[in-house]
This record gives C-alpha cells, structure tokens and sequence, in this order.
C-alpha cells in the first residue's frame, strides 16, 4: 500500500473528498423543506394599439366595450420550492395584479401540470387584475394563464400570503443572475482543476510506481470532471423549472 503515498494518488483523495463534501452539500440543500412561489411572463404582445389621429375614426369594440389597445399576455405561476402548498396555507387569494389603469378583458387557462388541477382552478376578475383562489399545488407543479388586457403598462406583480413562504421570485429577475453565477463558479473550478491535472501527469511518468497504468489514472480524472459537470448540469437544470 506503499503507492498510496504517492503524490499521484494523495491528489486524486483530495478531489474525490472535495466532491464528495460539495456532493453533500448540494444534497443537504436539495432536501430542506422550502416554500416557493415563481411567476414569469411567458410573452406578452401588442395585439390592438390605434393611434392617436385614428381614435375618432376607428373604433374596436371587445364584448360590447370599445377598447383602444390590447395586449395578450402569457403568464405562468408555479411552485418552485420542494415542499407542497396546500389551500388551507394561503392567507387569502392569488392576487394577480397588472397595473392601477390596466383592466383584464378575458382570462383562459392556458394549460396546466398536472392537467387533473385545470378543474380546481378558480378565479375571478378584480379592479386591476386576477384574484385565484386558494389550491393544492406541489412542488414543481404550474399553471399557465392567457390574460387579454387593455391599458397594460408590462409590469405584472404578484401578490401571495402563504405560511411558511420564503420567496415570492420573478422569474426574470433572478434567471440570469442564478445561471451566470453557476456558469462562474464552474469557470473558476476548472481554471483550478486544470493546472493539478497536468501536475498528476506530469508527475506519472516520474513516479517510482510506474506499473500504474496512465489510462487507468486518466480514467479517475475524467470521472472527476464528469462528476463535477453532472452536479452542475442538475442544479442548472433545477433553476430552469
């Protein structure tokens, strides 16, 4: 067991401890109880827009009302901690709201995951938005909203009182900063792992061990980094949902 002494085989310890204990970590996290609530506009488009010269000539009537702009929007909300939202955890409704001058025209359920929570969704239209009623969602579960609205300025803000709660997230907002953060760290963690690795086999063709095979010792390397980019491919893939 003397080879273990070897330089070698003492870094190759301290990578597999290290991922190991990162492996740990990103375990622990994974499995804390966290209430979370994400929304995001999907899109949101000009549908109706008259000008200004055209409004005495040009009149769009929606379900009896003259309307002078419209949007469409696409709206998805969902639960995106890993513990489940039950009806009897929110304080009062879903409060969906669009703006002091918006006014919500027509809503649609646009689709929903699991589809057997469309039938339990219930709404209704407020002075300057949506108000969804209390539901059953768990974790990673969502749903989607086609929202025609006139007088939208594009702000959307979601009103949510649920027990337990830690984040109410736009989607938008803290995207990009989450992934660039990754996308860093997992830059720096290469820069770092790169330079020991040429050292290992730099330092093979010196060993006094030379009957260990080099395609055996960059074997182990490989699976390090593949290792490392599979923890990160999950928690990359754990944001976008």
């Amino acid at each position: 067991m003397d080879f273990l002494r070897d330089p070698i085989w003492q870094f190759i310890g301290v990578i597999v401890a290290l991922v190991a204990l990162f492996s740990s970590v990103i375990f622990y996290i994974k499995q804390r109880s966290l209430k979370r609530f994400t929304y995001q506009i999907i899109s949101n488009t000009s549908i109706v827009n008259i000008e200004k010269d055209l409004k005495d000539k040009l009149q769009i009537i929606f379900n009896g009302k003259a309307v002078e702009d419209a949007h469409l929007v696409i709206l998805k909300i969902w639960n995106s901690g890993n513990a489940s939202i039950l009806p009897a955890d929110f304080e009062k409704p879903i409060n969906l709201v669009f703006g002091d001058k918006a006014e919500v025209l027509e809503v649609v359920i646009l689709e929903t995951f699991p589809d057997s929570i469309k039938n339990n969704i219930s709404f209704e239209k407020s002075s300057d938005g949506i108000l969804l009623e209390p539901l059953l969602l768990n974790s990673k579960e969502w749903i989607i909203l086609k929202v025609l609205l006139t007088h939208f300025a594009g702000n959307i803000k979601v009103n949510v009182r649920v027990n337990g709660l830690n984040q109410v997230l736009n989607w938008d907002d803290v995207y990009k900063e989450r992934i660039d953060r990754l996308e860093r760290l997992l830059t720096v963690s290469g820069i770092i792992l790169t330079a020991p690795t040429f050292l290992v086999f730099y330092n093979i063709l010196k060993s006094p061990y030379s009957f260990i095979p080099i395609l055996f010792i960059a074997f182990i390397v490989i699976f390090i980094f593949t290792l490392i980019g599979y923890i990160f491919n999950i928690l990359i893939t754990d944001l976008r949902r």
